[in-house]
This record gives structure tokens, C-alpha cells and sequence, in this order.
């Protein structure tokens, strides 16, 4: 087995484990506190302070980050390079969002506008924070160190979690989830400069002017990406107020929780994985073709679940909060598109081509945003207004999906055919569990009326997931074929680097 492909898949086990981890611990964490610990108007205020935030940070590693996980020479200089950048543009970032608080606060226009420019300042000494060690797990990530990068994600969520929720229950309010953020960052930090210390020298021009013709592109396409996934909390929060802002950010988390998760922690194993054999573009084809192709089979059952299940979701976990019930389940189609565009944008940039990934989210904002605008300022009430921006978010993003695959396609030549062939298991199996997801929901509410809706949830859903399963085996043999294929070749990678007795 290739040397690339033992630490993919061995990567890839840990990335799983990890997603597993993470998802259950946030999942209580949002159980508990939207248990009646917090109100929703906390939870936007939140959101708010986050979308500010997330807006001036948008340039705080100029790409750099992106590049030194590209790069093939001048290691240490380029870690060096990336170091400085990074603290000194973030600096710069959280001086201007302290001094410029009150401005921001009164753009949102708040019922609480004072403490909302307590909470800027204060949960922004996160972006200073986070400077220390974004070198340190960039490195794990082009190294492959995936399990370091476990133990570091799950002991910051632990932390996070345990944070947030002791501070609400002792009344804290909107501060148990500033502080609780900014233990979770603080316990990054330390553990990244432990498992992955770094050597610091000289700041080397030559090496930055390099970096920066890369990190260009991925500057101007992180400007349109922060715009593209915050401009719908912007908007929801002047127009529709504190509590609807915090309710479509439970709604957005829920759909984001699996899928989105999923896709977002692979990327970060098929970027430095790409970025290994950008130079030859038919391996890289066929690598992004499987990693589609399996990826999407692990996802599709996700995304389908949650949107089958919406209602009984809700209702057994948050249930008087109904109302993010059809919201949930129309954002889970935009997690789904990015289980496609996020591979997409990996391979864009494992090609040294993320000049596809700016054109790609400008296009996607000039679609987006004069329809979210319009819907915000003219539909009349929450439920309808959650309701309309959900499709248009959604909508928007097929629509950038479709535009990624065919710029992407020009560049490393894979055809629609073989699109559609990498996506047909996941699409048509998931049609079918969903179908039988309905269908046993049906039979169960027909015949016992009263059961329990915790009950018809776990039933349906395992005969649901039985559905799939079956589905993908009798249509799609090939698939689990080439999984246990797979699974046998890592296992065979881990005998080799163990070696004889």
C-alpha cells in the first residue's frame, strides 16, 4: 500500500472517531442549554457577537494557513513566515473590533446594545488566542497527525461543554457562552503548543511574497464564504430581532451538527491529501471521484435522517421550540451541498488553482444576497420568515454547486457521467430510506396513535437505516465491495508500520 494512502486512511479513521466525539458532546451541550438554561434571545445575542466577530476576521491569516499546507520547500521558513503573519494581522483585528464595538452593536441595532459591546470585546480576545497555535495544527493537518488533533478537538469541546453549561446553571446568562468559548480556546492553545511545539526564525520575505501569490485567492474567496454563511444571521437579526436570530441558530446548528461536520473534517485530510499529488491530474481525479463517492455514502444517511425526522427531532429534544422544526429541515439540503462543495473546494486548492474557489463564492453572494435582503425586509412573521430564508440559503447553494463542478471540471476533466455515477449510491439509497423513514412513521401513528414519540423515532429510524443499507447493498454491490477493500488495506498499512514480532 502507497505511503499516501496508509495515512489517508489511517487519518480517516481518526477524523471519524473525532466527528463522533464532537457531535455527541455538542449535541447534549445544545440539548441542555436550550433546555430551558438559556432563552433564545441569549442565544442570538450570542450569534450576533459571533457574525461580528467572524466579519473582522475575516483576513486574520491572509491565506497563509492555506499555503503552508500546499507547499513542498522552505519548510521552516514558511512556518516562520505563517507565525508572524498570523499574530500580527490578528492583533491588528481584535484592536479594531475593541475600539469599533459600539459602532458594530448599533448596526445590529439590539434591545441590549451595552452588553452586546461588552460581549464583542471581551469574546474577541479569542481571535488573539487562537493566533498562538493556527501554525501548530496546520502542520498536524499536512502531517497527518490526526490523532493528536483528536485529542486536542475533544478535550476543547469537553471544556466548552462542561464551561457553558456550569456558568448558565449558575445564572450567567449570554456570559456562559462568552466564557466557556474562551476556556475551550485557551485549552487549544496550551494543548497544541504540547503535542505540536514549533521552531521559530526568521521572517523571510522571499518565502511570504511566495505564500502570499496562493494566499491571495484564498483571502478574497474567505471574504465571500464569511458573507455567504453569516450574511442570513445578519439580516435575521436586524429585521426579525434577538429571538428569531437565536432560533434559526439552533435550527442551522441542528442541520450543520452531522453533515456539514462530516464534510468539513474530511476536508481537512483531502486538502493536505490533494495537495501531495495536485501535480498529477489524473490521480487526483480519481482520488476526488472516491473520496465523493464514499464520503457521500456516509453523509446522505445524515442528511436524510434529519430531514425525515425533523419533527420527532425537535419534539423529543426541543420541545417548545417547534417552530425551527421546518427550518431544520430545509438547511439540512444546503449541509448536504456542502458534503459536495467542500471535497470541491479541497480540490481546487490541492491543485493550486483556488482562483475556482473566489470566482465560485462571488457569483454564490451576488445570487444570495439581494433575495435574502428582500425576504427579510418584507416577510411578515418569525415562522415565515426562518422559513423563506432557509430556501433561499439553500436554494443559493445548489446553485453555487452546480457553478464549482463545472469550473472545477474544466481544470482536472471528470464529465457529468462520472458525477452522477460517484453520487448515484448515496442519492438512491437515501431516497429510499427516507421513503421507508415516512412510511414507518405512517404505519406507526396509524396503528398506535398514541406511542411515543421517542419510541416512533428510534424504531422508524433504525428501519430507515436498515433501508439504506439493504438498498445499498442490493443496488450498489461494488461499493461495500470496495469499502471492505478499503478497510483491509488500512488494516494491512497498520501490520506493515507495526512490524514483525
Amino acid at each position: 500500500m502507497s505511503s499516501l494512502t496508509s495515512k489517508v486512511l489511517t487519518s480517516l479513521g481518526w477524523v471519524f472517531t473525532n466527528i463522533a466525539a464532537k457531535n455527541a458532546i455538542q449535541f447534549v451541550r445544545m440539548v441542555v442549554l436550550w433546555g430551558g438554561l438559556l432563552e433564545p434571545e441569549e442565544f442570538g445575542l450570542n450569534a450576533m457577537a459571533w457574525v461580528a466577530i467572524g466579519g473582522f476576521s475575516l483576513l486574520q491569516d491572509m491565506g497563509f494557513l492555506s499555503a503552508l499546507i500546499q507547499r513542498k520547500t522552505d519548510l521552516e521558513a514558511a512556518t516562520s513566515v505563517t507565525w508572524y503573519a498570523n499574530v500580527f494581522i490578528r492583533l491588528v483585528v481584535f484592536a479594531l473590533l475593541f475600539f469599533t464595538a459600539p459602532l458594530v452593536a448599533a448596526s445590529f441595532n439590539p434591545a441590549s446594545k451595552l452588553e452586546l459591546i461588552a460581549v464583542l470585546r471581551v469574546a474577541s480576545l479569542s481571535i488573539v488566542l487562537g493566533s498562538l497555535t493556527s501554525v501548530n495544527q496546520a502542520l498536524l493537518r499536512k502531517r497527518f497527525q490526526f490523532k493528536r488533533l483528536l485529542v486536542v478537538d475533544t478535550s476543547a469541546v469537553l471544556v466548552l461543554t462542561g464551561t457553558q453549561i456550569l456558568l448558565a446553571y449558575l445564572g450567567h446568562g449570554v456570559w456562559s457562552l462568552v466564557y466557556g468559548h474562551l476556556a475551550s480556546v485557551a485549552t487549544r492553545t496550551i494543548l497544541l503548543w504540547c503535542l505540536s511545539p514549533i521552531r521559530l526564525g526568521r521572517f523571510d520575505l522571499r518565502v511570504a511574497k511566495e505564500m502570499w501569490r496562493f494566499g491571495m485567492h484564498m483571502s478574497f474567496a474567505t471574504v465571500g464564504l464569511w458573507l455567504i454563511k453569516n450574511m442570513d444571521y445578519f439580516l435575521v437579526g436586524r429585521y426579525l430581532g434577538e429571538a428569531a436570530l437565536g432560533l434559526y441558530t439552533l435550527a442551522f446548528k441542528l442541520s450543520d451538527l452531522i453533515a456539514v461536520n462530516v464534510a468539513r473534517t474530511l476536508g481537512t485530510v483531502l486538502f493536505p491529501a490533494f495537495a501531495e499529488i495536485g501535480h498529477d491530474y489524473d490521480r487526483v481525479r480519481s482520488a476526488w471521484l472516491r473520496a465523493v463517492r464514499y464520503s457521500m455514502v456516509g453523509i446522505v444517511p445524515m442528511g436524510v435522517a434529519l430531514i425525515t425526522f425533523a419533527p420527532e427531532i425537535v419534539l423529543v429534544f426541543f420541545p417548545e421550540r417547534t417552530i425551527v422544526t421546518v427550518p431544520m429541515a430545509i438547511l439540512t439540503l444546503f449541509a448536504l451541498c456542502r458534503g459536495v462543495g467542500v471535497p470541491l473546494g479541497d480540490l481546487a486548492k490541492g491543485i493550486g488553482k483556488p482562483v475556482i474557489l473566489t470566482r465560485v463564492v462571488f457569483f454564490h453572494v451576488v445570487v444570495m444576497a439581494p433575495i435574502l435582503f428582500v425576504v427579510t425586509t418584507n416577510v411578515v412573521g418569525t415562522r415565515m420568515g426562518l422559513i423563506a430564508v432557509s430556501v433561499v440559503v439553500s436554494g443559493s447553494a445548489i446553485f453555487a454547486i452546480s457553478l464549482s463542478l463545472f469550473l472545477t471540471s474544466r481544470e482536472v476533466k471528470f464529465t457529468a457521467r462520472q458525477v452522477v455515477s460517484a453520487l448515484l449510491p448515496a442519492v438512491t439509497s437515501g431516497l429510499v430510506m427516507g421513503v421507508s423513514g415516512w412510511g414507518a412513521k405512517a404505519l406507526f401513528f396509524a396503528l398506535a396513535p398514541g406511542v411515543p414519540t421517542l419510541l416512533v423515532l428510534v424504531v422508524a429510524g433504525i428501519l430507515s437505516l436498515c433501508a439504506y443499507g439493504i438498498s445499498l447493498l442490493l443496488l450498489f454491490p461494488s461499493v461495500a465491495t470496495e469499502l471492505r477493500r478499503v478497510f483491509e488495506r488500512r488494516r494491512a498499512g497498520k501490520k506493515e508500520k507495526v512490524g514483525p514480532a
